[in-house]
């Protein structure tokens, strides 16, 4: 069954259904809301205590306590006691306590005679009580257990304990799971909001390199794994609820720092080239290179040190810093610049455009600030640098330039799309009309040859590689530079 729950601060609840944060949790404080209690259903064919109907001093003694604590609730305990304070309470309300507990503790009775013997008597058993002690509902926080509950969970312990029928190794796990579980007011959790577990664990996936390609293969597995949660039940047998708790932000961040230094200590450059598995060695410089670089773009988005010092600091000491960026790629841009050029029978020619050559170069650095389309970019330049895969290469820089405009115009359209964004961009950064039209026939008829020679169709003429190639760094330069 779904508990019923009662609202009583409805502003609260109210702001944080309708709050404007961008969160994918609202979250509202145990203190103003109660879960209310609902019945809770014997197994099936349910035998009465023994000593039914003349019931035995045991269970009339329930029925005693329940009544003189129904009379005294809330004046009972200090906390409860609190309850005539609010409005929103009502005594009334609470009648069923005369009668629920007295049947729960009856059936729970039942519960445990007819399963103790069972293979799955553990689980049988503690299911049972969990699922009653659930049906207790819950006070709003700071005012003290569910109405009820200590009665209950007493008696249970005082039938388990006096049970003949029960061996001595069953019902000290019984009554170890009683005192560990069976009362949550014994046992207050430290909840950490949801939204900060997971936000947190979000940075850590966009700070580690994944790009890398010995990691690449792991992040759709860290991407549905949740490391903020923790001691996942098994469905309970009767009301089929699983049962979970979230980590504090300490374990969270404490996991994954462990879980950085496991990944980087296993798999790297020594283990892979161990493995034979090292490969293209000036391509894996260049891209350790780039994520080193993504690394301190990220790590700048935190607003305090706290958030990205666990484990940014262990990342940072596997790659180098923004200053050496520049330096260091520099060598490694003659590899991807191509050093051939191609006539339309695909034979080799040593002449090279060096203007072609500088445009490769200057969109390289400009796309650092989008790492994900700079790794594309520079992918094609190396096919362009090997002289084959001709319909590749320029699928690869149609998409670069694709996701350039998406990036830079914040617009999700398709590239032939795109006109509408392009004038406004252009607009405000002051370009004229003529500019505006001049760079729209660009994109138009590049789009066509695409579509007509690339996209749909293997048609390349690879004397037409560098002109093609040309006019996608161009059209790149002017969007990047704008």
């Amino acid at each position: 069954m779904t508990p019923t729950i009662n609202i009583i601060n409805e502003d609260k609840f109210v702001r944080a259904l309708s709050g404007c944060s961008d969160k994918g949790f609202r979250i509202i404080d145990g203190k103003d809301f109660e879960i209310l209690q609902y019945d809770t259903k014997p197994l099936d064919n349910y035998t009465p205590p023994p000593c039914f109907p003349d019931y035995c001093d045991f269970h009339n003694g329930i029925k005693v306590d329940t009544h003189e604590y129904f009379d005294k609730f809330p004046e009972c305990c200090a906390k409860h006691k609190k309850l005539l304070q609010v409005n929103w309470f009502n005594k009334g309300k609470y009648e069923y306590i005369k009668t629920k507990i007295f049947d729960t503790v009856c059936y729970t009775q039942d519960c445990i005679n007819k399963s103790i013997k069972n293979r799955s008597w553990y689980k049988e058993i503690t299911d049972y009580i969990d699922y009653t002690i659930r049906s207790y509902g819950q006070l709003p926080i700071g005012y003290g257990p569910s109405p009820g509950i200590q009665i209950y969970y007493n008696s249970i312990e005082s039938i388990i304990s006096q049970a003949k029928g029960i061996p001595n190794n069953k019902k000290q796990k019984l009554l170890e799971y009683l005192d560990q579980e069976g009362t949550p007011s014994k046992h207050p959790s430290k909840n950490t909001d949801l939204n900060i577990l997971i936000d947190t664990y979000k940075k850590w996936l966009s700070i580690f390199p994944f790009e890398l390609p010995f990691f690449k293969n792991l992040k759709p597995y860290f991407s549905k794994h949740l490391p903020f949660i923790e001691n996942i039940s098994e469905p309970n047998l009767y009301d089929h609820l699983v049962r979970a708790k979230t980590v504090s932000k300490e374990r969270l961040v404490k996991h994954l720092l462990d879980a950085t230094i496991e990944l980087i200590t296993s798999i790297n450059c020594s283990t892979q080239y161990t493995e034979g598995k090292l490969e293209n060695i000036s391509k894996l410089e260049i891209e350790l290179i780039l994520s080193s670089r993504n690394l301190e773009l990220q790590a700048l988005k935190y607003k305090t040190l706290d958030d990205r010092k666990q484990y940014t600091d262990v990342l940072k000491e596997w790659f180098n810093g923004e200053k050496k960026f520049i330096k260091e790629i520099a060598p490694h841009l003659s590899n991807i610049i191509p050093n051939t050029d191609w006539n339309k029978d695909g034979n080799s020619n040593p002449a090279i455009n060096s203007h072609s050559a500088d445009m490769i170069s200057k969109v390289t650095t400009l796309l650092a600030r989008y790492p994900k389309i700079q790794e594309l970019y520079i992918s094609a330049n190396l096919k362009l640098n090997e002289g084959k895969y001709f319909r590749n290469i320029l699928d690869d820089y149609r998409l670069v330039l694709e996701l350039s405009m998406k990036a830079v115009l914040s617009s999700e359209k398709s590239m032939e799309n795109q006109r509408p964004a392009i004038n406004i961009f252009f607009s405000q950064k002051g370009k004229s009309v003529q500019h505006m039209n001049i760079f729209w026939q660009v994109i138009d008829f590049y789009c066509k040859y695409n579509n007509s020679n690339v996209k749909h169709n293997d048609a390349v003429n690879p004397s037409e590689i560098r002109f093609i190639v040309d006019q996608s760094n161009n059209c790149l330069i002017e969007l990047l530079t704008a």
